[in-house]
């Protein structure tokens, strides 16, 4: 599995973890990609691969993600193969990365965007914010 977290709220990473879990305790293996920060209880193992070569691989109860500073591969960026990269096939240019119009979107029965038009150019960079109003309880 590659990344398969990304993007889950937190109920939903909780119902993956769940279903994780079963499919460990039925004899399946597991590999997967993820942050640190992600690894779920049913992953046993980390492995830290650089150039598509183990470079050392721990039971995850020993496994520290500030470990990884120590990893030349993961502490530093290297900007020049990044260049390379992108001169193979340069970035098009585009008006509209993201054109929504008249969106609605509603998650177990409550409305998170209602008639939302919203449009992305290049160069931008948004994040978007729920604001919950609170009521007022009393002491």
């Amino acid at each position: 599995m590659d990344q398969p977290l990304t993007g889950l709220d937190v109920e939903t990473r909780r119902h993956f973890n769940e279903v994780l879990d079963a499919i460990v305790a039925s004899g399946i293996q597991v590999i997967m990609t993820t942050s640190p920060e992600e690894i779920p209880d049913a992953i046993t193992h980390v492995a830290i691969i650089e150039n598509g070569k183990i470079l050392e691989a721990v039971e995850k109860t020993a496994f520290h993600p500030s470990d990884l500073v120590h990893h030349a591969a993961l502490s530093q960026f290297d900007h020049q193969k990044l260049d390379a990269f992108i001169e193979k096939k340069p970035i098009e240019m585009y008006q509209e990365l993201v054109k929504m119009n008249q969106i609605h979107i509603q998650y177990n029965g409550n409305v998170i965007l209602d008639k939302v038009n919203w449009e992305i150019k290049q160069g931008e960079c948004w994040v978007l914010r729920a604001i919950m109003e609170l009521e007022s309880l009393p002491c």
